[in-house]
This record gives C-alpha cells, sequence and structure tokens, in this order.
C-alpha cells in the first residue's frame, strides 16, 4: 500500500505542478518525469507480483522504457531549471527523440530476453546490450546532476536554494 500511495503522492505533485503554470517547459518536464517515474514504480511493482512470465516480461520491458523516459525527462528538467533558456528548443526536441527511440530499444531483446518468476520476484535474463543500456541511463542522470551542480555554483540566492532543494530530493531518492 505504500507504494501506491508513493505513486499517487507523485502523480499529484506532477499534475500541481504542471497545473501551476503549464506553459513553462521546466513544469512539463517535471511533471512527465513525475508520470514516467510512476509508470516505472507501477511497472517494477507489478512485474514482481505477475501471474505469468509472459505477462512479467512485457511489465519488465516497458518498466525499463519508462525509466529511461523518466532519466530524460530529468535530463531535460535539470537543462531547463531554474530558467528556461529558449535558444535551445530545438536542443531539447533532439533529446526528446533520442529518449523516445532508446526507451523504445530499451524494450528490445537486446536489453532484456527472458524472465523467470520466482518467490522473491523477477530473475532476468539480459540481453547483449543491457550493460550499455544501464550505463545510458546512468549518464543520463549524471549528466542532470552535473547541469544542476553548475547551476547551483553559479546562481543566487532563491535560484540557489530551488536547486539545493531539487538535488536533496534527487539525494534522498538515490539513498532510500
Amino acid at each position: 500500500i505504500v507504494i501506491w500511495l508513493i505513486i499517487i503522492a507523485n502523480i499529484i505533485l506532477g499534475i500541481i505542478v504542471f497545473a501551476k503554470k503549464p506553459s513553462s517547459r521546466s513544469n512539463v518536464y517535471f511533471s512527465l518525469l513525475a508520470l514516467f517515474l510512476s509508470l516505472w514504480a507501477i511497472c517494477i511493482f507489478l512485474e514482481d507480483v505477475a501471474p505469468n512470465e509472459n505477462l512479467s516480461l512485457i511489465l519488465t520491458k516497458a518498466d525499463f522504457g519508462f525509466g529511461l523516459m523518466a532519466a530524460v525527462f530529468f535530463l531535460l528538467f535539470s537543462l531547463n531549471f531554474p530558467e528556461i533558456s529558449k535558444k535551445f528548443l530545438s536542443r531539447d526536441i533532439y533529446i526528446l527523440i533520442a529518449g523516445l527511440f532508446l526507451s523504445i530499444f530499451a524494450a528490445s531483446d537486446f536489453v532484456v530476453k527472458k524472465v523467470s518468476l520466482i518467490k522473491q520476484g523477477v530473475v532476468l535474463e539480459t540481453g547483449s546490450l543491457f550493460f550499455l543500456y544501464s550505463l545510458l541511463v546512468l549518464v543520463i542522470i549524471a549528466f542532470g546532476v552535473i547541469v544542476l551542480l553548475r547551476r547551483l555554483k553559479k546562481s543566487a540566492r532563491i535560484k540557489r536554494k530551488q536547486i539545493f532543494f531539487v538535488l536533496t530530493g534527487i539525494t534522498l531518492v538515490a539513498i532510500f
């Protein structure tokens, strides 16, 4: 029940941020980050309790696609927070297109071939590019964090606090 409360809270937070200023790219990216994190969490939970391996495999592949898109929207949010640079809209579009393509790729047998259900959850039979997928997600997230850290150093009072709170939230999520 705790996981469902967290998922619901995450979706509500995304809706609130979006509703506050739907024309803001950083708000849109944050809201989509919240949505894809929620979808990712739902898949992770359901893949472990799926009634058969076929459904578990579908949920696992969706989990990998949603996880990659969450990382992409985190990067896009980081690149546009706290100030949106209007001249970099094309950069955002390229990142988004690449993310969509790679998330579809993440659902291929090159990343996860097969799953086996055991009492404790799912055991993956990884594909030949699983390591590359994992590295890609880590690099995307690390790049987003580096962008925020660099902006933290350059920012003034209020913006510095906003970035600090985002980085604190990321740290707490990474720890727990």
